[in-house]
């Protein structure tokens, strides 16, 4: 296992279908405890012109550590806003599912943490995703935001249009613990 986020980056494997091999990658870097600071290896990997390499750094905030969150500080919430809501545009499913695992664990972090609005701002739009794992994957970080900020997440379901059977699947999922 490479031991520089350089290397790391130019070890990303290649990942036709699915994000499985690179959450699998992931796993290897963190359990090697080589990469001290995950957050700056997320956003190196952010400017990646490869969406496999972009998908790992996605998956990579998950591993910050809450002591890193302050690489999010320094660098300011909104610079690190942004490439979150680009990565949650990609136009590759397995990135944008990759986000919304990523940020499960921040939406009990700064900035979320404080504004939870904001996290099921960037998670709710996702309930309309062409992708079912993505919308399904969304629709479990709302769940977990749910837990403790249950007014928020039922406010934003009851917009939606559970007519549309893939809606209300995300719903039942994002409703789950209310």
């Amino acid at each position: 296992m490479p031991s520089t986020a350089q290397a790391i980056i130019a070890g990303v494997p290649e990942c036709p279908r699915g994000s499985r091999v690179i959450e699998d990658y992931v796993a290897r870097v963190v359990r090697t405890g080589l990469t001290a600071d995950m957050a700056t290896l997320a956003v190196q990997a952010s400017r990646s012109p490869r969406t496999e390499v972009r998908m790992m750094g996605a998956l990579c905030c998950s591993h910050v550590e809450s002591g890193d969150a302050a690489a999010c500080e320094r660098r300011g919430h909104a610079t690190c806003l942004e490439v979150i809501r680009h990565w949650l545009e990609a136009g590759n499913a397995g990135m944008r599912r990759a986000v919304c695992e990523g940020l499960r664990p921040w939406t009990a972090r700064s900035p979320f943490r404080e504004q939870p609005a904001l996290a099921v701002a960037l998670l709710a739009p996702l309930h309309r995703d062409a992708d079912e794992s993505t919308r399904l994957s969304a629709a479990h970080a709302l769940a977990d935001i749910s837990k403790k900020h249950p007014a928020l997440v039922r406010a934003v379901i009851s917009g939606w249009d559970i007519a549309d059977p893939r809606i209300a699947a995300v719903a039942r999922h994002a409703a789950r613990h209310l």
